[in-house]
């Protein structure tokens, strides 16, 4: 049995073990794109190896640590299985608790505009410091980053470091949920589990395609165009995914109340919950989009990898769009990419 500790520092440690990937996949592959000629110039310079990593390489890692960090902040924010088994009190189980015992979707709507004031806050103030500023390689001098052998205490040491987040982290709690998994493996095993599996499944892979194609879609054409337009609705998502799923979930449930056809069959005191989940438009798949759209482009290096050379558009658009106008790749070029005319 897992030791229960209810205080706010087990649940910062574990959260910080469980969600440190968001921070480190991102960081790593910034840190990865860098080039040895900047490292170089650097040290050429009379920088030493510390400043070098302080004042040059992570400077330019700055977007994927911002993106990982705000990642790991919102699934925090929208947590509420863990800060329960602790007994954190936080404002998504407050709003939980609102809805739900309390009956009051008002004042659960209420919480989540509090809630949505501090997310658009912060993502406002990120934007604001990195505003006008670039983090990418504009030049063509680039070489990969050479890769140093530890040994003795340097590698023992290295490898604990990087060993332990993975075990406490991963390790540990697939163990024990195995183990729970297995004692109960006759009970669990019922036709309401096999179709729940199921039901998740199809919405997480439906969920999944179509958040990487708007995602795409909206970061490229981000990326090609100055139109506000465009800009604000690349925005949007990026928000969305900083909602916590609570506040998704009720900002739905309210105007799709008013949708339900089956409402005037149903007793005039039957809740708004019953209402809507009996209704055909469910917003399960519509959340789920609007929520995780954002990923793809925001959870790696999407935009300052895309920016390394403008090129790459105008060799789209001139091989693809004339050759092949109704397919996907034409379909981008078309819209979003260069008005002039290819090069000859």
């Amino acid at each position: 049995m897992v030791p229960r500790y209810s205080n706010l520092g087990g649940a910062i440690f574990i959260m910080g073990a469980v969600l440190y990937p968001y921070v480190y996949i991102t960081a790593r592959a910034s840190f990865v794109a860098q080039s040895i000629c900047v490292i170089e110039a650097s040290r050429t310079l009379g920088r030493s190896a510390s400043e070098t990593f302080w004042q040059i390489a992570l400077p330019l890692a700055r977007p994927a640590l911002a993106a990982g960090t705000a990642l790991a902040l919102m699934e925090t924010l929208n947590d509420i299985g863990a800060v329960e088994f602790f007994g954190v009190q936080t404002l998504t189980v407050t709003v939980y608790d609102t809805w739900l015992d309390r009956g009051s979707l008002a004042g659960a709507a209420q919480i989540s505009c509090v809630m949505l004031f501090f997310v658009l806050a912060v993502l406002g103030l990120e934007r604001a410091l990195r505003s006008g500023k670039r983090f990418h390689h504009t030049t063509g001098k680039y070489r990969d980053l050479p890769e140093e052998s530890l040994s003795g205490v340097k590698g023992i040491l290295a490898t604990a470091a990087c060993a332990a987040p993975i075990l406490v982290g991963f390790v540990l709690p697939t163990y024990v949920l195995a183990r729970d998994a297995i004692v109960h493996l006759s009970s669990g095993l019922t036709e309401d589990f096999w179709r729940a599996a199921l039901h998740s499944l199809g919405l997480s892979l439906a969920a999944a395609v179509l958040g990487v194609f708007f995602a795409i879609v909206l970061a490229y054409g981000r990326r090609q165009t100055q139109s506000k337009f465009v800009r604000i609705a690349s925005f949007v998502p990026a928000v969305s995914y900083a909602v916590p799923g609570t506040v998704l979930a009720i900002g739905l449930l309210i105007p799709l109340a008013g949708l339900d056809t089956r409402s005037t069959t149903q007793p005039a005191r039957c809740s708004v919950s019953r209402r809507v989940s009996s209704s055909p438009a469910r917003p399960s798949p519509s959340s789920s989009l609007t929520r995780y759209a954002s990923s793809p482009p925001r959870s790696g290096p999407w935009r300052p990898g895309s920016a390394r050379s403008p090129a790459i558009s105008m060799r789209r658009g001139a091989h693809w769009a004339p050759r092949s106008p109704k397919c996907f790749g034409g379909f981008i070029c078309r819209s979003f990419g260069p008005r002039s005319a290819p090069p000859r």
